[in-house]
């Protein structure tokens, strides 16, 4: 069809049935129109979208320190006891929940840079930028560190020991 970028183009749908004993007919939808970007409305989106990916990395990078800060405190907190109080295990809770929204945001960020790699690569844009975004993505892919996630491990683990001590202190009751 040949549409560039800048162009516009009105479009619409109509069919036909083959009824031969009381006629045909047809029906059509109404006119639409397409306006396809040019290159500086296309430039403009994919810095938009760039700008975007990074304010949700700072964000993302963020929480994963404070992650990694409390989750140390809570190693450490929780080393030397031998039970789990309500109080420690709702903070160990939302430590969790919060290591879980940080896994969605990571994800959310991943598919928003793979968005804009593929654009940008539709564009042809040069390999500077096509280099920033991979990078990027090999960022993402290391947000928390391996012993920060084992420290997370750890301390759900423990949580889950500290359960099992509590019913068997219930049952023995």
């Amino acid at each position: 069809m040949g549409i560039k970028p800048g162009d516009q183009v009105t479009y619409f749908f109509e069919v036909a049935d083959n009824d031969e004993v009381n006629g045909p007919k047809k029906a059509r939808t109404a006119e639409r129109t397409l306006h396809m970007p040019d290159e500086n409305q296309l430039r403009e989106e994919l810095n938009a979208g760039t700008t975007g990916v990074k304010q949700k990395m700072q964000s993302a990078i963020k929480m994963a320190d404070q992650i990694e800060r409390d989750s140390k405190k809570m190693d450490q907190m929780l080393l030397n006891k031998n039970s789990i109080s309500f109080d420690e295990k709702k903070q160990v809770e939302d430590l969790l929940n919060k290591r879980r929204e940080l896994d969605d945001l990571v994800k959310q960020i991943q598919a928003d840079n793979k968005k804009n790699l593929y654009n940008r690569q539709q564009m042809e844009q040069n390999k500077e930028l096509l280099e920033e975004q991979k990078q990027i993505e090999n960022l993402l892919n290391n947000v928390l560190d391996p012993k920060t996630k084992e420290l997370l491990e750890k301390l759900q683990q423990l949580m889950q020991q500290g359960q099992k001590i509590i019913r068997a202190r219930s049952c023995q009751k």
